[in-house]
């Protein structure tokens, strides 16, 4: 659950953003992984 641990770490700066990102880039938080 590394992913959680990093996407999380800005997730809350971003807040509603943060979705924006995942579903623009998709692809960018599999390299978190």
């Amino acid at each position: 659950e590394s992913i959680g641990s990093g996407i999380g770490s800005w997730d809350w700066k971003l807040d509603g953003k943060s979705s924006t990102y995942h579903a623009l880039y998709p692809r960018a938080w599999t390299v978190y992984e």
